[in-house]
């Protein structure tokens, strides 16, 4: 008798760029559309989206966030861009999944280095990893991050991720092989 195997035992990935300057961004829509065809690799258990742009989008920062300690973690990242002369312009919940809060902060750094922002991030990474409280999961200027557990039509409807038109994104649909995916945060939870 051969074994029944269930699920496939890899995650799906796709990736699309556009070709130049003079061609058109590439559409969210198809992006979705073209992991949908491989979804079963992940078997709903996660799904993400990551577009990256030539243009600036304004900085920004995806921090995953145990619900009960939202406050102490908006402070962190509060008080360490105002220390270091950055200005915090937004905090906002995009989703909640079960006790974690995927927050989107948008940050003005004006001109700072690379290496300032970076030791910033570091730093806030830092302690709210200490605390338990969260972790950042993408930072940057030209970058959007849209993760969750489900299928990837189901994080791309919760996120809205069809109305995006970008240069270049990756779309994966993850097949967790270390633990269950209950969390959006892949291996590394802070559960």
């Amino acid at each position: 008798m051969l074994p029944l195997i269930k699920y496939p035992s890899d995650c799906g990935i796709f990736g699309v760029v556009r070709r130049g300057d003079g061609s058109n961004k590439v559409s969210g829509d198809l992006v979705v559309k073209a992991i949908e065809t491989i979804k079963f690799r992940g078997a709903g258990l996660g799904s993400n989206f990551t577009l990256l742009n030539r243009e600036c989008m304004g900085f920004r920062m995806g921090i995953f966030v145990k619900e009960g300690l939202m406050g102490n973690a908006v402070n962190i990242v509060e008080s360490l861009t105002r220390d270091h002369g950055f200005n915090l312009m937004d905090v906002r919940a995009r989703d909640k999944l079960g006790p974690i809060v995927d927050l989107e902060t948008r940050v003005s750094i004006d001109n700072a280095s690379i290496n300032k922002v970076t030791e910033v991030i570091n730093t806030i990474n830092d302690l709210l990893w200490e605390g338990r409280a969260g972790k950042v999961y993408y930072w940057g200027k030209n970058i959007n991050v849209f993760k969750g557990v489900g299928y990837p039509s189901d994080i791309a409807s919760i996120h809205g991720v069809k109305k995006y038109n970008t240069s270049l994104w990756i779309a994966h649909t993850r097949f967790p092989r270390i633990h269950l995916a209950t969390y959006p945060t892949g291996h590394t939870h802070f559960q």
